[in-house]
């Protein structure tokens, strides 16, 4: 096989064979290659910014509607509690306001950007701790989706009196590991938006 000349002149004396028109035609394709995937890659940039703005504005969000959930929950342990040891009912006041409320958390934002593949070029160490948060946020609305429908049936078989009043003891129990569950769920939160503040 013939070794191929690379050395300038022999470029030279290769290219002088080829029509000029050739030539140009191949170098404006090459050009508009290039266009292309510099278009291709700043709107890929723009897709990922914007989608990590939007989880990072949910999962902050979701960090004040779970905050406010474990502040009301460790609420309730305490005052409960403390009926518990007097022997005493709760108020309609306390137990009509809600014995049992998580937050009510989402995650349009990040099943849209990782469906959408606009985290492609995310490092995979802080896609690792978002999709973590997202994760035990996903057990825990889980989980409250459960007690909440096993509470409403109990409610329509004993009556709503008879289940937030008369059993409130049931929600102390329930209401602290929801409390540790949210405590753990805020740390989870904490690490995503930390990881997602360092792409900066």
């Amino acid at each position: 096989m013939t070794a191929v000349d690379l050395s300038p002149t022999g470029v030279r004396r290769w290219t002088s064979r080829v029509p000029r028109d050739v030539l140009l035609l191949v170098a404006g394709a090459l050009l508009a290659l290039a266009v292309e995937e510099f278009r291709d890659a700043r709107h890929r940039r723009t897709r990922e910014r914007e989608s990590v703005a939007s989880i990072r504005n949910e999962l902050r969000a979701n960090v004040a509607l779970v905050t406010s959930a474990r502040a009301h929950h460790a609420f309730l342990v305490d005052t409960l509690e403390k009926l518990a040891l007097k022997k005493q009912l709760p108020s309609k006041q306390i137990y009509m306001n809600g014995m049992f409320n998580p937050g009510l958390v989402t995650d349009v934002a990040w099943t849209l950007a990782r469906e959408s593949g606009a985290l492609s070029d995310v490092p995979l160490a802080t896609l690792l701790t978002v999709a973590g948060a997202y994760a035990s946020q996903g057990r825990y609305r889980q989980l409250t989706d459960q007690m909440s429908a096993d509470i409403l049936e109990q409610a329509r078989r004993d009556g709503l009196d008879a289940t937030l009043r008369d059993n409130f003891t049931q929600f102390i129990s329930l209401d602290t590991d929801f409390r540790n569950r949210e405590g753990g769920l805020l740390e989870k939160y904490r690490a995503a938006l930390d990881a997602l503040d360092h792409l900066r």
